[in-house]
Parts: C-alpha cells; sequence; structure tokens
C-alpha cells in the first residue's frame, strides 16, 4: 500500500515538475513579448519623433526660404507668389497636423492589440488550468513543446546579448543604474 502511495506521488511531482517548466516557459514567452511590445513602441516613438523634426526643419527651412526672397524682392513681390508660398505653407502645417494625427493613431493601435493579446492569453486559459491541460497532453507533445520554448528562450537571449554587446559598444552609461534613491 505504502509503495503505491509512493509511486502516485513520484507521479504527482513528476507531473509538478512539467507543470513548473511549463509556467517557467510561458512566463518567458510572456515576458519577450512585453519586450517585443516595447521595443515596437519605442521604435514607433523614434520613427514619430524623426517625422516632427524632419516636419519641423522643413517648415523652418520654408520659412527661412520666404522670408529671405520677400527680403531680396521687397514689396515688388507680386502678390499671387505670396499667395503661394503661404499656400504652400498652409500645406505643410496641414500636413504636420495629419502626420501628428496618424502617429498617435498608430501608436493607439498598438496599444490596443496589447490589450487585446493580453485579453486572449487571459481568456484562453479561463477554461482549462495548465495541469489540466499538461495532463490531457501526450509526453511527446510536451517534450517537443518544452524543446521549442526551449530554442525560443535561446534565441532570444542571443538577441538580447547582441542588444547588450551593441549598447556596450556604442554606450555603456545607459546600461548604468543611477543611484538617485540613496543617501551618502
Amino acid at each position: 500500500m505504502l509503495c503505491v502511495f509512493e509511486q502516485e506521488k513520484a507521479q504527482l511531482e513528476e507531473r509538478l515538475g512539467v507543470c513548473e517548466e511549463r509556467l517557467a516557459s510561458l512566463t518567458d514567452s510572456h515576458d519577450a513579448l512585453r519586450t517585443q511590445g516595447l521595443e515596437e513602441r519605442c521604435s514607433m516613438e523614434q520613427e514619430r519623433l524623426i517625422h516632427a523634426q524632419l516636419l519641423d526643419e522643413l517648415t523652418k527651412e520654408l520659412e527661412e526660404l520666404r522670408t529671405s526672397r520677400l527680403q531680396t524682392q521687397g514689396d515688388s513681390l507680386p502678390s499671387r507668389l505670396r499667395h503661394e508660398y503661404d499656400a504652400q505653407i498652409s500645406h505643410l502645417k496641414q500636413e504636420v497636423q495629419r502626420q501628428q494625427a496618424q502617429n498617435e493613431d498608430m501608436q493607439a493601435q498598438l496599444f490596443s492589440s496589447h490589450v487585446q493579446g493580453g485579453r486572449k492569453l487571459l481568456q484562453s486559459g479561463a477554461g482549462v488550468s495548465l495541469a489540466e491541460e499538461i495532463t490531457n497532453l501526450p509526453r511527446d507533445e510536451l517534450v517537443m513543446a518544452l524543446r521549442e520554448c526551449q530554442d525560443e528562450n535561446g534565441q532570444l537571449r542571443a538577441y538580447l546579448e547582441r542588444i547588450i554587446l551593441r549598447i556596450l559598444e556604442t554606450d555603456p552609461t545607459l546600461l548604468e543604474i543611477s543611484d538617485k534613491g540613496k543617501k551618502s
């Protein structure tokens, strides 16, 4: 009788180990998705800043050209050209506003997709517990899923190492931790 309990205990411990590995794998996948979302958000923010800076520069350049032409030609500039310049300036300002609105829409879409992804993760796991899911899967599938997760984790680690090395090569101060909270 005691041997049967020990066997059941061993089986339960093995299942627990598999469940813990799966949980760790899912946690790693979740962290990777979160990191990817942050990277995408940073990338979009950089693009937005670049577009805004470019539009500002073009607007300033147009203003400078307009001012210099007005100064060189004085009041002899035909009103038709002034209207054209004003129309160009108005068009560029509208383009800047359109780009800003488009950027805000893209950020909202990105946020919405991340929220929907989180909801899907929560909803997909609500009906069946991880332990039930693992218990119902054949051992071969579990081993394959574990290997796939390990491969993905290895690839993510290598990717993160390359990023950290690139940061260390270009600007290692980005990885420094400030001591603002500590008193001297």
